[in-house]
C-alpha cells in the first residue's frame, strides 16, 4: 500500500495510491482518530510533495509519515529547493528539511537514495526500525507522583482512581514519602531524602528518578494536585499509542469549567519582565506553535524520548525547570500534540479562577483587568524606586 502526502493544488492523477493533503494534519487533530481506515505501519511506501517546503507543521507531517510507514518500507520526499540555506528564501531549505528529519527520525529512518533533478530533490529513506519500541502498548503505563507527604489523602485517592481505570499494566511510583503502611503491590516508593542539596525542593530530581525507575514507555509525571475522571483510561485508548508527548486539557476542579494552564506556548523572549503584558500564549484547542510549553504538573511523555534528555538536575521547583525541560525535548526532536477527548482536574490553590461573564459585564471585566495590570506594573517600579533610595541612607 501507498500513501501520498500531497500539497492540495497538486492535480492527482489516478493511482492505487492514498492521498492525503496538508488539510489532514494538525497536532490539535488526532491523526488515526480521524482516518479510521488507516492502521499505524500498516504503508509500503509514504510519498510527501510539496507540503514540507511551507508548511508549518512539518514535524508533525514527519511523525505521522514514520507513524503510518512500515519497518522496511520506504519514505519517498520530493521536495522543491533553490538553496542550501536561507537568504532571500520564502519557503524551507535543504538544511532545515534535513534538521527535521535527522532529530525526528535520528537512526531509524536511513537515506538510501539523494538525487536532484533541476530543483527538485528526490530523497529515499528506509525504515529500519518501528516507531515505538517493542514492548510500547498502550495497555502498559507508568504513573510518576511527585509527592512532599503532606497530602497522603489525595496521593491515596489518585492511587485509587488510576487502579479502577482497570489498565492490564500497569505500575505507579511515588517519589517521596510512602503515603501509606498498606499500600497496594503495583505502588513503588522511591527514596528522595539523598536528593535535597539545601533547602530548594529537587523537583527535577525526583522526576529523573521516577523516569530512572518506570517499568513502562507511557509515562505520566504528576504533582498531588491533579486527579481523574472515570473514564480517562478508555478515552486514551481511543486516541492510540502513537504519540510522543501529548497534552490534554486540565480543568479545575472545584467546577471543571475552566481551563488551568492546559495548553500554552511561550515567547521564549528573556526581556519580558521589561514588559507590562508579557506575551505568555494561553492557545486556543486548534492552534499550536513552535514555541509550546508543557504543563509540569501533569505530563504525558514516552519514556524512551524523555529519558534522552531528562530534566536539568540543578534546577529546583519553581526555577523554569518546565520550560527548560520544553526546549531541550524541542531540540531532541520531539513533537508536542493535544488531544481534548479527555481531561484532567486540578487543586487551584495557586492558580485562581475567575467568574466568567457575558456582554458588557465581560468588557468591563476585560477593563478592570487591564487597570489593574497598568497600575501593577508602575505601583511596583515606584516601590522599587522607593526601596533603592532607602537602601542607600
Amino acid at each position: 500500500m501507498q500513501i501520498n502526502i500531497f500539497d492540495s493544488r497538486i492535480k492527482i492523477i489516478d493511482s492505487d495510491a492514498i492521498h492525503l493533503d496538508e488539510t489532514d494534519f494538525h497536532p490539535c487533530k488526532p491523526f488515526f482518530i480521524d482516518h479510521p481506515n488507516l492502521l499505524p505501519e500498516s504503508a509500503d511506501v509514504v510519498f510527501i510533495k510539496g507540503i514540507l517546503e511551507h508548511t508549518l507543521y512539518i514535524r508533525y507531517i514527519l511523525k505521522m509519515a514514520d507513524a503510518l510507514l512500515k519497518k522496511g518500507g520506504n519514505l519517498e520526499i520530493d521536495f522543491y529547493t533553490t538553496s542550501l540555506d536561507h537568504g532571500s528564501n520564502p519557503f524551507r531549505v535543504y538544511a532545515t528539511l534535513m534538521y527535521d528529519l535527522s532529530i525526528s527520525y535520528k537512526e531509524r529512518i536511513k537515506l538510501i537514495s539523494n538525487e536532484k533533478k533541476g530543483n527538485v530533490l528526490h530523497l529515499v529513506f528506509e525504515k529500519v526500525k518501528s516507531t515505538l519500541p517493542s514492548e510500547d502498548t498502550i495497555e502498559s503505563w507508568s504513573f510518576g507522583i511527585v509527592s512532599n507527604g503532606q497530602k497522603n489523602d489525595r496521593v491515596i485517592n489518585i492511587i485509587n482512581q488510576i487502579e479502577q481505570f482497570s489498565i492490564p499494566n500497569f505500575e505507579i511510583i511515588i517519589c517521596g514519602p510512602p503515603p501509606s503502611v498498606n499500600l497496594p503491590e503495583f505502588v513503588k516508593i522511591v527514596e528522595d531524602g539523598d536528593l535535597y542539596f539545601d533547602i530548594r525542593i529537587p523537583i527535577s530530581k525526583k522526576k529523573n528518578r521516577i523516569i530512572e525507575n518506570a517499568k513502562y514507555n507511557n509515562l505520566i509525571l504528576l504533582h498531588d494536585r491533579f486527579s481523574f475522571p472515570l473514564d480517562w483510561y478508555q478515552n486514551m485508548c481511543l486516541h492510540g499509542n502513537y504519540f510522543d508527548c501529548l497534552s490534554i486539557k486540565i480543568l479545575d476542579e472545584d467546577t471543571q469549567m475552566h481551563r488551568i494552564q492546559d495548553w500554552m506556548g511561550t515567547s521564549l523572549d528573556y526581556y519580558d519582565f521589561l514588559k507590562i503584558n508579557p506575551k505568555s500564549y494561553k492557545l486556543n484547542y486548534n492552534q499550536w506553535i513552535p514555541n509550546w510549553n508543557v504543563n509540569g504538573g501533569f505530563m504525558i511523555i514516552k519514556k524512551h524520548l524523555i529519558e534522552r534528555v531528562k530534566l536539568n538536575p540543578f534546577l529546583n521547583w519553581s526555577e523554569c525547570e518546565d520550560g527548560d525541560l520544553c526546549r531541550r525535548l524541542d531540540a531532541d526532536g520531539l513533537c508536542l500534540t493535544l488531544f481534548t477527548g479527555t481531561y484532567v482536574m486540578t487543586q487551584t490553590h495557586r492558580l485562581t479562577v475567575g467568574k466568567r461573564r457575558n456582554g458588557l459585564l465581560l468588557l468591563a471585566q476585560k477593563l478592570k483587568g487591564k487597570l489593574y495590570l497598568y497600575w501593577g506594573f508602575y505601583q511596583r517600579i515606584k516601590m522599587f524606586n522607593k526601596y533603592l533610595e532607602v537602601g542607600l541612607k
